[in-house]
């Protein structure tokens, strides 16, 4: 709204002065003016009460508007903060969930190495059953060589037992059918009579 007055000065020409407002409709001595221009006699023709009712109004407006700006401000200061808030808490979450990934990473490293040192373990316990298993083998080989040896002593003894009897018979027969058995035999033979 604008309004242009003319300076009360009455001694020097009368320039126009204007009054920049609010750009709202405003009620103005009961007749609505938006961007109209009235000269100074025809507001002296308005009654002061209206006037001052109309500045009071004016002003209850700017004062209004300078409170729903405030009150505009405020709500974005309030919204910047939450959107602040919600961006440091969604940069927490996302830190978090970072360490999570790290800590997955780490515990999927650690179970590959024990899976390794799982197969590895079993390599070594394949190795030391097929060495078990040819220790018993060579366990199993050994006691049927002892077998074997025994046997073989023992047909071993037997065959020189054969021997030594066939020998000492050999030799009895031998001795029997000598002089010298005879001649013995015959003195104990003599003496027993």
């Amino acid at each position: 709204m604008k309004a242009i007055l003319a300076a009360e000065d009455n001694d020097s020409p009368a320039d126009p002065i204007t009054i920049a407002c609010p750009s709202k409709t405003v009620q103005f001595a009961n007749h609505m003016i938006l961007g109209s221009q009235m000269e100074l006699s025809e507001i002296d023709e308005l009654s002061k009460r209206l006037i001052r009712e109309e500045a009071g109004r004016a002003f209850r407006l700017q004062a209004s508007a300078s409170m729903d700006m405030w009150l505009c401000i405020k709500r974005a200061i309030s919204s910047a903060e939450h959107a602040k808030k919600a961006y440091e808490d969604g940069r927490a979450k996302v830190t978090e969930a970072g360490k999570a990934l790290q800590d997955q990473a780490h515990l999927l490293k650690d179970k590959q190495a024990a899976e390794r040192q799982v197969k590895a373990s079993e390599a070594k316990l394949a190795e030391m059953r097929a060495a078990l298993d040819a220790a018993v083998t060579a366990a199993i080989d050994a006691e049927a060589a002892k077998e074997a040896v025994q046997t073989a002593l023992e047909d071993s003894e037997r065959a020189k037992t054969a021997e030594i009897d066939l020998a000492v018979r050999e030799a009895i027969r031998g001795y029997r059918s000598s002089e010298e058995f005879t001649v013995l035999l015959d003195r104990k033979v003599g003496s027993h009579r």
